[in-house]
This record gives C-alpha cells, sequence and structure tokens, in this order.
C-alpha cells in the first residue's frame, strides 16, 4: 500500500520559483541577450518576457529558445550522469529541465499563433514563406514534445520513483508556483503591467502538459528529505525580488 507523505508547500514554491527564474534568464539574458552582444548589436531593453536591441537578426530571435534548448539537454545529460545529487537538487533541475525544453518548443507554437514571436520575426528577417514556415514550426514542436516527454518521464522514473510525495507535490504544485513567480514579475514592468504578466504566465503554458506524464511514485523505507532550511528560503526569497526589480521591472539601456 502506498504511503503518501506530505512535503511542505514551501518546499514546491522555491523549486517552481526558481526554476522559473532560471528557464527566463537562460531565454532573455544568455539566449537573445547573449547573442546580441556576440554580434555586436546593442540591447535597449531586457525584461522577464520582452527583449530589444537596436538591430533585428534572425540569430538573436531565435537565440532565445535555442538557449533553452541547449540548458535542458544539459540537465538531462547532468541527472543521467550525477545520480548521487541531493532530493531538492534534483527535483529543482527537473523542473528547470522541463522548463527549459517546453519553452523552446512553446516558442514554436506561440509564433504560429501571433505574429511577433522568436521564430515568426527570424522567418520575416530570412523572407519565409509564412505558410511553410507555420507547418514546420507545427511539426519540430510536436516531435520535439514527443521526445521531451520521454525524456522527463525517464528523469521521473530513474531519480524519483522510489519517492514517497505524490505526483501533484512534486510536479502540480511547483509548477503552479512558477506561473504565479512568472505573473508577479511581469506585474513590475511600468510599460504594460498587465500585458508582461500575462505573458509571462503564456511563456509557462508551453510546460503545461507536464502535468499529463503517466508517472506514479513508488514507497521508499528510506529517510525523508529535510525540508528547506529558513536560511535557503530566505536566500530564495531574495533572489526572486531582485529578479522583480531587474527582470521584472525592465532593464533599459541607452
Amino acid at each position: 500500500m502506498k504511503k503518501t507523505v506530505q512535503l511542505p508547500i514551501i518546499s514546491a514554491a522555491v523549486i517552481g520559483s526558481l526554476a522559473y527564474m532560471m528557464a527566463d534568464t537562460i531565454h532573455e539574458c544568455l539566449g537573445h541577450g547573449g547573442t546580441c552582444l556576440l554580434l555586436g548589436h546593442k540591447i535597449s531593453l531586457l525584461n522577464s518576457v520582452y527583449f530589444r536591441s537596436n538591430t533585428g537578426n534572425y540569430r538573436v530571435d531565435i537565440g532565445g529558445p535555442i538557449a533553452n534548448l541547449m540548458a535542458g539537454v544539459l540537465i538531462y545529460a547532468l541527472l543521467q550522469k550525477m545520480r548521487n545529487l541531493s532530493f531538492f537538487a534534483k527535483w529543482l533541475l527537473l523542473h528547470a529541465m522541463v522548463y527549459n525544453l517546453c519553452w523552446f518548443s512553446g516558442t514554436m507554437l506561440e509564433s504560429i499563433i501571433k505574429s511577433d514571436g522568436d521564430w515568426s520575426h527570424a522567418a520575416n528577417e530570412l523572407n519565409l514563406s509564412s505558410h511553410i514556415t507555420h507547418w514546420l514550426l507545427l511539426l519540430v514542436s510536436v516531435l520535439s514534445y514527443m521526445v521531451f516527454f520521454r525524456m522527463t518521464r525517464s528523469c521521473l522514473v530513474q531519480q524519483f520513483q522510489t519517492s514517497p510525495y505524490s505526483k501533484n507535490q512534486l510536479l502540480l504544485y511547483p509548477y503552479l508556483f512558477a506561473v504565479v513567480a512568472s505573473f508577479f514579475a511581469g506585474l513590475f514592468f511600468a510599460g504594460d503591467r498587465w500585458n508582461t504578466a500575462i505573458g509571462g504566465v503564456l511563456e509557462l503554458v508551453s510546460s503545461l502538459p507536464l502535468l499529463f506524464i503517466r508517472f506514479k511514485p513508488g514507497t521508499t523505507s528510506g529517510a525523508h528529505p529535510r525540508p528547506f532550511r529558513v536560511s535557503y528560503i530566505t536566500a530564495a526569497l531574495i533572489l526572486f525580488v531582485v529578479f522583480c526589480f531587474t527582470m521584472g521591472k525592465g532593464i533599459v539601456f541607452t
């Protein structure tokens, strides 16, 4: 008989918010921002949802999702190789991996629905047919989601099969806190608070399929992981406040 152990909800809040900040920073700062600087262009605006530069370039446009893909694959490799990580480290990396991988696929679907997505901007700059581009993006996004599902389920089975915690505690609760964190951070952008907050939420909608992965944790007779220390929770809160007043508020370069 499976015995479910209650995991402190604050732990899910820390994991979800940290994983979201990691994925967002990788997308906006390392992906768009890093590519922009490498090409010698100038960044004009950097925040949790929007990126602007003085010159449009397709490599800058796709730099964000490509960075998410690379980060997700790297985290997956780490989880496969480093089996002795602590429970909370594996939990955080799992969510960071999923958010990064799904962010990559989600930007493709966004570019099909909207004309201002990363891939649609790149297609316009390359003068590609929108009809062909949309079908190609749809195909790649569906295939990538299928691969990412298998990768995520593999990590869940290998790392959390013996977890005494429920699927909701492991997956749903951190995800919901990540959504709340993205919405709250977007409210700090004075230029367009509401649309930025909604935009942050929509970025994480791409990770919603995570909740439909078929996975049932087992039981374990080992010791349960200790809850986060107050110092760790405080550090996570400080990081989130800093994130809100930098990436959330938006950094304008003149």
